[in-house]
């Protein structure tokens, strides 16, 4: 079972190089609220979802079993949409439907993710 690690909130900021203070506005708390919930390594998933966002990750990147973090452009649905932008003109149909098919998968991800969040803190 993994287990929430939101000491990763820090490596992930320092590494996409914004501040603490950025990231507590983002989430809507103050920095003091943050430095909080990540020395108590606890909070609501809406805030977290809110961190992940700003950050570019995925939620699940704050889990203990995420060795590291793959970049996520706000909703996976649009992934594809990010990836296809940069495809040359003419680019092979298969791999625009084969991005078609992930932009699936990660919001049917996305959603089992927020659901097992949200069963795990009730």
């Amino acid at each position: 079972m993994s287990t929430v690690n939101l000491s990763k909130i820090k490596d992930i900021a320092e590494e996409r190089r914004v501040s603490m203070a950025q990231v507590a506005e983002a989430a809507g708390i103050t920095p003091t609220g943050l430095s909080h919930l990540i020395r108590v390594n606890s909070t609501r998933v809406d805030t977290l979802e809110k961190i992940a966002d700003f950050l570019g990750v995925a939620i699940t990147d704050f889990f203990n079993d995420t060795p590291t973090h793959s970049p996520v452009y706000g909703n996976t649905a649009n992934v594809g949409s990010k990836f296809r932008g940069s495809l040359n003109v003419g680019a092979d149909s298969n791999v625009s439907r084969a991005l078609d098919i992930l932009e699936g998968q990660l919001k049917v991800k996305d959603e089992q993710i927020r659901g097992l969040i949200t069963a795990l803190n009730k």
